[in-house]
């Protein structure tokens, strides 16, 4: 049985430094709460009491604790029927686990940061962390008693569309809507009305609109943009060996070799169907090398409409997958069906590689576009990614990444019935029953074989959208557009809210790529290029890499206070014509200060901010880039409601949780000195367990894990060390030194030990352990001084205290 837990107030105060225990909120642009985090004092209930226990006992936590959800006092728990748990098992990252509930508002469906709430529980406390707004039955949403009808949000929304339409010379640009449905938006308290919008008939997203007066609510885009102004950085490499930057020797780039992928070249499927197999002569093309398998596939668009698949042809390949040419340049240079083959190979090559750079890591944690309706058995769907070379994207960029379903057209209308590109040839990409599946699409320019990332960072866009259904920030309400009035959103950029959503987007995207770059071009380490960061940076501002080697004074240290997004976004952006109510997605592109301090800890560096910034190495190069984006993964599965102090808050929440404070404090330096975390440190939000039997956090020993010392360690003779009930070391047995011919020897009565412990002090006292020992603020446990062993290396970063869970109070903790 769960002990139900008193309202602790000191606990749900806001963060700040010193404090035995706290809450930090996280909220949307207009102040609602959409998350928070509990630190030092976690929900008290384990994993193993089953979802539908977790789930009461959270929503009774909620009772009690109404203010840190924006909730009033409510006097039991019906207000908040409508949110119960997703029909799937919880997904687990290291020793966390996340558990996935769906919401609803009075049987209506939740669209934004309160459409999914996620709760993160660590085996040893219980839930630690809270993701998403909390619907209130009770709240009367605007709307809800005379709601716009389906018709008239319809005209709403093409009177705001008509400000998009464009008339071009080449191509008219039509805006539609379509479907409407009622929605309710939990962090505005609004009802809205949400519709598929179309452009020259294509889905490209949805747009909202308010079901009050009408007025725009929100424009998101199923695709993801890439830069329009790739770095000019010419990458012919053949395999990961070459030297990726040096565009003026092409021996060092150009390497024909492909045989780095389990041995063999390509690993794309054969041109093999049945007529094949009667008869190996019935079509040249029988026994051909084809680009693409179920993991990737690529279609040469030679310029035409991604729906146009009767004009894509097979990929120009080699049946032994070698060639000689190289890539094409520029938009500008001819195109040759050599130049074609090098550069489809190429990209196929490390897309594939990167694909299996990050499967261990999201096995079992993808997910479907159909979430739960998917056929594929659990924790088994991955998604195939079919890459579109030489056409363009739909705002115009150099490339793109989304999701893709091939649906079969009649008339230039989709059917809904599922076409498995048939320019490929590829087995169908379908679980054993339920809907078909849709799959990854990134779209790509010629131009983008210029730059060394642009395919790393839309395939970074690939594991964000099949991470999470809703893609970060996809459906968020903007803080200008919250409300009643005007027809157009206003102009808005809340900073640490999810008005930041956008242009967060777009920076996870490159921090996924550059880990893939930095793992798989192995002879790129940390600073044997300095300008490895300024080129994928791409801001025109010099980034070198921060250390010794390549920064010679302060200035090159960025900072992302001067760097964060500020500028309202608008939507198209290539157009410019409706403001977003959010950030601009520009300036999260290439985020300097923050590409700096990512490739330092994915290459396990902590660097000084100050000269001559000098560089301590935390493990190697491997253990950081592991550590890093199992963080960055596990933050990506919590929602779409974060913003960037919650991405980076929420990945150092694992580190602590998962490898402990020493890895977490070292998290918070490094993002510290580019000022993308504040530089204090706060309570932990999985504090140790006294009576756990493993000596960790503040504790000096537990049952009999002494933490390695000894008597001797503490000033004594030598003797059997023992632990007391507090988790402070017992003494009475150590052997004390011979008396000295000045000063006082250790003894082992009531006065303060070398330890800093008092012998017969009642534990639960508010002086237990002596002058080292405070008050835990919570319930009374007494807290220790944080044992200093664990700060080596981190001198200038402050102690952090961390409270002790009351056994007494919380027995299933024991």
């Amino acid at each position: 049985m769960i002990e139900a837990q008193a309202p602790d107030l000191q606990c749900d105060a806001p963060c700040s430094p010193g404090a035995g225990c706290c809450t930090e909120v996280f909220v949307h642009g207009t102040g609602a709460p959409v998350g928070w985090l509990r630190r030092g004092a976690p929900i008290a209930v384990p994993v193993s009491a089953g979802v539908d226990a977790v789930v009461d006992e959270f929503k009774r936590w909620l009772r009690e604790h109404p203010g840190v959800a924006g909730l009033t006092q409510m006097p039991d728990v019906s207000p908040l029927a409508g949110l119960t748990p997703w029909p799937m098992s919880p997904r687990t990252f290291g020793s966390l686990s996340t558990i996935r509930l769906e919401q609803k508002y009075r049987e209506v469906e939740v669209m934004g940061a309160g459409e999914t709430v996620t709760l993160t529980l660590s085996p040893a406390h219980g839930v630690i962390a809270v993701h998403g707004a909390i619907a209130d039955a009770r709240d009367v949403y605007a709307g809800w008693d005379s709601p716009i009808s389906q018709s008239e949000a319809l005209a709403a929304a093409e009177q705001l569309l008509a400000g998009l339409q464009q008339d071009d010379e080449v191509e008219p640009v039509a805006w539609s809507v379509a479907e409407p449905e009622l929605v309710a938006i939990v962090e505005i308290e609004t009802m809205a009305h949400r519709m598929r919008l179309l452009k020259n008939g294509q889905d490209v997203g949805v747009m909202t609109v308010s079901a009050a007066d009408g007025g725009m609510l929100d424009i998101s885009f199923n695709s993801s943009s890439s830069l329009l102004d790739p770095e000019p950085v010419t990458v012919r490499s053949r395999t990961f060996q070459s030297d990726t930057y040096d565009i003026f020797d092409a021996g060092k780039q150009f390497v024909a070799d492909l045989t780095h992928l389990d041995g063999q070249p390509l690993l794309g499927s054969s041109y093999m169907p049945l007529a094949c197999q009667e008869d190996p002569g019935a079509s040249p093309r029988c026994g051909q090398t084809r680009l693409g398998n179920l993991e990737v596939a690529v279609v040469d668009a030679r310029g035409h409409e991604i729906a146009d698949k009767q004009a894509m042809l097979l990929a120009p390949t080699s049946p032994s997958g070698t060639f000689l040419a190289q890539p094409p340049g520029t938009k500008d240079d001819p195109i040759t069906e050599e130049t074609r083959a090098a550069a489809l190979q190429d990209a196929f090559y490390r897309l594939l590689a990167t694909f299996r750079l990050f499967a261990p890591f999201k096995a079992g944690r993808w997910d479907s576009l159909w979430e739960t309706l998917s056929g594929f058995p659990p924790d088994e769907f991955v998604p195939r990614v079919v890459y579109f070379f030489d056409t363009a994207c739909i705002d115009g960029a150099s490339g793109c990444a989304g999701s893709y379903f091939p649906a079969v057209k009649v008339n230039e209308v989709p059917t809904g019935t599922y076409d498995e590109h048939p320019w490929t040839d590829l087995p169908a990409h379908r679980p054993p029953a339920g809907p078909d599946e849709g799959m990854g699409k990134i779209v790509t320019s010629v131009e983008s074989f210029r730059s060394i990332d642009v395919l790393f960072h839309e395939f970074g866009h690939i594991v964000d959208v099949f991470s999470f259904a809703n893609t970060i920030g996809f459906g968020v309400v903007g803080s200008g557009c919250a409300g009643p009035g005007d027809m157009m959103c206003e102009k808005a950029c809340v900073l640490d809210s999810t008005d930041e959503s956008e242009a967060l987007k777009e920076t996870v995207a490159d921090f996924l790529g550059i880990f893939a770059i930095g793992r798989l071009y192995t002879g790129l380490t940390y600073d044997s290029k300095c300008g490895a960061v300024s080129s994928i940076a791409n801001s025109g501002v010099s980034t070198p890499v921060h250390g010794p080697t390549c920064v010679v004074n302060p200035s090159q240290i960025r900072s992302f206070l001067n760097e964060r997004p500020t500028e309202p976004g608008v939507t198209p952006p290539e157009d410019g014509m409706l403001p977003t109510g959010k950030c601009g997605e520009g300036s999260g592109y290439r985020q300097g200060a923050l590409v700096q301090a990512w490739w330092e800890w994915t290459h396990g560096q902590d660097c000084d901010a100050g000269a001559p910034f000098t560089c301590a190495t935390f493990g190697e190069e491997s253990f950081g880039a592991t550590t890093g984006v199992e963080a960055m993964l596990y933050t990506l599965n919590l929602g779409n409601s974060t913003y960037y102090r919650k991405f980076l808050t929420d990945a150092e929440m694992y580190l602590q949780c998962v490898y402990g404070d020493v890895l977490a404090t070292r998290w918070r330096a490094v993002w510290c000195h580019h000022e993308g975390l504040s530089c204090d440190t706060l309570p932990s939000p999985c504090p140790g367990l006294c009576g756990d039997g493993v000596a960790d956090g503040d504790e000096a020993c537990d049952h009999n894990d002494m933490a390695g010392k000894t008597c001797k360690d503490l000033g004594f003779a030598g003797g059997p060390l023992g632990c007391k009930s507090d988790c402070m070391f017992d003494t009475s047995q150590c052997e004390p030194l011979e008396a000295p011919t000045t000063g006082e020897t250790p003894t082992t009565g009531t006065s303060t030990s070398a330890d800093g412990s008092s012998g017969e002090t009642a534990p639960d006292s508010a002086t237990a352990g002596g002058g080292g020992v405070g008050t835990d603020a919570g319930c009374g446990c007494a807290t220790g001084v944080a044992n200093g062993a664990w700060l080596l290396g981190l001198a200038p970063l402050a102690l952090r205290r961390r409270r002790r869970r009351c056994l007494d109070r919380h027995p299933h903790a024991r």
